[in-house]
C-alpha cells in the first residue's frame, strides 16, 4: 500500500518518528496490520524504546501467537535487553514452527545466530537454496559452520563464496583468521558482523589518504607494493552501514590514480553505486587527457561515453582539461557526441585566449566550463542561456571577463 510504502521510506531516511505514525495508519482488520505493527516495533527498537517494542509485538502475538515476524522482533527485544534466557526460549519456539518460507527461514536463522544456536543457524541457511550463492547467505552459513565447530562445512563455504565473489576482502580476512585458528588448534566464536576490525579499517583508510598524496608516478610505483588495491575493494566490499559514500570517493579516487583500470571499469557498470559516485568516478579519468571510451550504468541505463585528448599548449592547460572532465562526466551520459563536442570547443577556446594573450583567464574554472558548454551549443541539457550563469555558479561578470566580452 501507499501508507506501507512510505513509512518504509521514511525508516531508510532514518526518520522512525514519522516512520511509526505512517505504519500506524494501517487499521486492524486490513491484511497488512501485522507487518504493521512488526515495523512499528522495529522504529521503537531502533529509538532504544524496548519496553514499547515489546508491547507492540505483544499485541501481534496475543492475536497471532505463531507469528514469525512478531516472534523475532521479539527475540531482538529481549536480546538487546540482555534477557538471554526468554530470548532463547523464543528461538526453541521459532524453531519448532518448522517455517518453510525462506524470508521466514533467514529471519528465524539470524535469531539462531544472535542467541548462539550456532548449529542451528547452519543447518537453516543450508536450506536456503534459491539464496545459495548470495554472499550474505555463504558468509552467515561459513561463520555459523565454524562457530558450531563444523570446519570443513565452514571452509567449503568461504571457498564457495570466494570464488564467486574474489573481491570480498571482509570475507578473505575472516577465511583467514578461521584457518589460522584451525592450524593452531585453537577456537573461539566469530562475529557474524561483515566488517574487518577496526585497527584494520583505520589502518587501511591512513593507507589510501597517504596514497592519494603521492606523486603520480611514486603512486604508480608504490602500488603493487603497498597492496592499495586490498583498502580500496574494502571500502566496496564493507556493510553499508560502516562504509560511507565520502570513504568509496576515496578509494575510487585511488583506484584511478593506481591505474586499476578493469576494477574502475566494474564500479563504472555496478548496479547499486550511486550515480553521483559514478559521475565522480567519470571526471576522474577524463583527468587522465588520454583517448578513451568507458561503460556505464547511470540511472538505471547503459550509456557508453567516449572521450578524448585535448590538443593544446601546455600552458594552462590542466585548467582545460579539469573543465572538459566536468562536463564530460555530467553530459554526456545525455548524448556520446557532447564529448567530442566539449573537446573542439575547448580547443577553439583555447586557441583563442592564447592568441589574445589572455590564457591566465583561464584560471576561472567554473566560468571555462560554462564558457566551452555554451560554446559547444547544446541545446537538450535544459539549460538556457537564462540560466547558464547560474547552472555552473558563476556571475555573468565573470564569464563575460573570460569571453572578453568586458
Amino acid at each position: 500500500s501507499d501508507v506501507r510504502g512510505r513509512g518504509l521510506e521514511l525508516m531508510k531516511q532514518g526518520e522512525f518518528d514519522d516512520a511509526y505514525d505512517a505504519f500506524s495508519e494501517i487499521a486492524e482488520g486490513n491484511p497488512k496490520w501485522g507487518e504493521a505493527r512488526n515495523y512499528m516495533a522495529m522504529c521503537l527498537i531502533l529509538q532504544n524504546e524496548n519496553e514499547r517494542a515489546e508491547r507492540e509485538c505483544m499485541s501481534i502475538l496475543e492475536r497471532h501467537p505463531d507469528n514469525i515476524q512478531a516472534l523475532t522482533t521479539l527475540a531482538a527485544v529481549k536480546t538487546e535487553a540482555g534477557k538471554s534466557g526468554e530470548a532463547a526460549c523464543l528461538t526453541k519456539k521459532l524453531l519448532s514452527l518448522g517455517a518453510k518460507d525462506a524470508d521466514d527461514i533467514y529471519k528465524i536463522a539470524t535469531v539462531c545466530c544472535e542467541n548462539k544456536f550456532h548449529a542451528e543457524a547452519y543447518d537453516l541457511f543450508c536450506k536456503m537454496e534459491e539464496s545459495a550463492y548470495d554472499l550474505s547467505i555463504l558468509y552467515f552459513k561459513a561463520i555459523s559452520a565454524f562457530n558450531a565447530k563444523k570446519f570443513d562445512e565452514s571452509f567449503e563455504a568461504f571457498d564457495t563464496l570466494l570464488t564467486i565473489y574474489p573481491d570480498a576482502v571482509t570475507a578473505q580476512y575472516w577465511y583467514g583468521v578461521a584457518r589460522d585458528l584451525r592450524e593452531d588448534d585453537k577456537w573461539e566464536e566469530l562475529s557474524y558482523f561483515y566488517s574487518l576490525p577496526q585497527s584494520i579499517r583505520e589502518s587501511s583508510l591512513k593507507m589510501l589518504a597517504a596514497f592519494l598524496k603521492l606523486p603520480k608516478k611514486e603512486a604508480l610505483r608504490l602500488a603493487d607494493e603497498m597492496n592499495i588495491s586490498g583498502p580500496v575493494k574494502w571500502c566496496f566490499d564493507d556493510s553499508p552501514a560502516s562504509s560511507s559514500e565520502e570513504l568509496r570517493l576515496l578509494a575510487a579516487h585511488v583506484a584511478v590514480k593506481a591505474e586499476m583500470d578493469d576494477y574502475v571499469r566494474d564500479l563504472l557498470l555496478h548496479p547499486f553505486l550511486s550515480d553521483s559516485l559514478k559521475i565522480d568516478i567519470l571526471e576522474s579519468l577524463t583527468l587522465r587527457n588520454a583517448d578513451n571510451s568507458f561503460g556505464v550504468v547511470i540511472c538505471n541505463v547503459y550509456r557508453r561515453i567516449a572521450v578524448r585528448k585535448l590538443y593544446m599548449g601546455l600552458k594552462k592547460r590542466s585548467n582545460f582539461i579539469r573543465a572538459y572532465a566536468r562536463l564530460v562526466a555530467h553530459f554526456s551520459i545525455l548524448d556520446n557526441e557532447y564529448g567530442e563536442r566539449f573537446a573542439a570547443a575547448a580547443e577553439k577556446i583555447y586557441g583563442k585566449l592564447e592568441r589574445e594573450a589572455r590564457l591566465e583567464a583561464s584560471n576561472d574554472v567554473d566560468a571555462l566550463a560554462a564558457y566551452i558548454f555554451d560554446s559547444a551549443e547544446i541545446s537538450d541539457a535544459g539549460i538556457s542561456k537564462e540560466n547558464l550563469c547560474a547552472f555552473f555558479d558563476v556571475t555573468q561578470e565573470r564569464l563575460e571577463a573570460l569571453k572578453g566580452d568586458i
